[in-house]
């Protein structure tokens, strides 16, 4: 049986009309499906993108707290650093004599109502001040940069004043020994230098007596002072370079706490110089007892002044000695060994102690003298 064409489109016709409402509900109920599987796509993926950011902004609000919090950590250890840690030895008690040492330092005497000031010229600073033969002399100095930084020895009667000597460099000391010459400590950009002026050829001629010890070159010297034997003691401050002076030194040691302050003596007789106490941290001034048998040295960074035995001498390398040692403050005294080797010192005690830390400082003591102290490193 053959179909025509008007057979074949009337069965098309009856097909469309049987057939094609349900092929259209299937259609648009298939569209609808897929546009409701989008549209929940879409809300799950804006929940995810709304956790995800509420996830992030609570790891930064706990980063910000513990950023915050190690701040406020900083700056409470600093402070406990520069003002509150405990001084790790007690401070020696000083009586002052009841009559000063020519070779003492000395402060201008002017009656407690007067206002009046001794002028000394257009100097940047003064660091040490003096008295001779009832004049007053002092170390000033110009030169904002240590490169060019010059000082002068400035000698005034309180109403005219005069510079009777000049160094290049930093004049951060002076002190006048039994036979009236000058000992100087000057400190330029290459390092520091022990000098001598002698009595006769002031203004003249300085020399330089100490420039290093042991092939090293001195780091900023602070403060001399001179014996009744004749001998010189002078304080390096820090072995750090003298980029900025003597006070740029001291402010950077009493922050780094290096301990690398030592305290020298210097023989003329026999041209000689030991070491007589090490790991100061600052030191600032030296001063001797009057009969000389005693040396007070300022520690800046410990913010104490250590007694001294000033014949004391620190031991050199491959020896040994008993002291009785302190490692944190009051502590009692513990017996100990020092041994000391090229590399550094080490304590060994009688019994073991509790609570070492590195950075603490250890003291020995002959008796009750000190006899030199260190920072811990382990």
């Amino acid at each position: 049986m053959r179909i025509g064409f008007v057979e074949l489109v009337l069965l098309l016709f009856i097909a469309s009309i049987t057939v094609g409402p349900n092929v259209a509900l299937f259609a648009d109920r298939w569209l609808r499906r897929a546009q409701r599987t989008s549209a929940a796509a879409a809300r799950r993926k804006a929940q995810l993108e709304a956790q995800a950011a509420i996830e992030r902004e609570a790891l930064m609000t706990r980063f910000r707290v513990a950023s915050n919090i190690f701040a406020l950590l900083m700056l409470a250890a600093l402070a406990y650093g520069l003002l509150l840690r405990p001084i790790d030895t007690p401070p020696k008690a000083y009586t002052a004599p009841d009559v000063r040492q020519d070779t003492g330092a000395a402060q201008t005497a002017l009656s407690a109502d007067s206002k009046d000031s001794w002028k000394l010229g257009g100097y940047l600073g003064v660091d040490c001040v003096r008295t001779q033969d009832g004049l007053v002399y002092a170390a000033a100095y110009n030169g904002a940069a240590m490169k060019k930084r010059q000082s002068d020895l400035v000698r005034t009667d309180g109403g005219h004043y005069a510079a009777i000597l000049s160094v290049e460099g930093e004049l951060t000391s002076f002190a006048f020994d039994a036979d009236g010459d000058l000992w100087l400590t000057v400190v330029t950009s290459s390092g520091g230098a022990l000098c001598r002026a002698r009595h006769d050829s002031w203004g003249t001629s300085v020399e330089q007596v100490v420039t290093q010890i042991d092939g090293a070159p001195l780091g900023v010297l602070s403060a001399v002072e001179t014996g009744p034997d004749g001998k010189v003691y002078f304080a390096v401050s820090t072995e750090a370079a003298a980029k900025n002076g003597l006070e740029s030194a001291l402010r950077t040691e009493l922050i780094a706490h290096t301990g690398t302050g030592c305290v020298y003596v210097y023989d003329p007789s026999a041209r000689t110089v030991e070491q007589v106490l090490g790991g100061v941290a600052g030191a600032a001034g030296l001063a001797l007892s009057e009969d000389g048998r005693t040396l007070y040295v300022s520690d800046l960074g410990n913010r104490c002044i250590w007694s001294v035995d000033a014949d004391a001498r620190e031991l050199t390398a491959g020896q040994s000695a008993r002291f009785s040692v302190r490692i944190r403050y009051r502590q009692l005294l513990q017996g100990a060994r020092l041994f000391v080797r090229d590399e550094g010192a080490y304590l060994v005690f009688d019994r073991p102690q509790r609570g070492i830390t590195p950075g603490q400082f250890a003291a020995w003591y002959d008796g009750d003298q000190l006899v030199g102290s260190g920072v811990i490193e382990g």
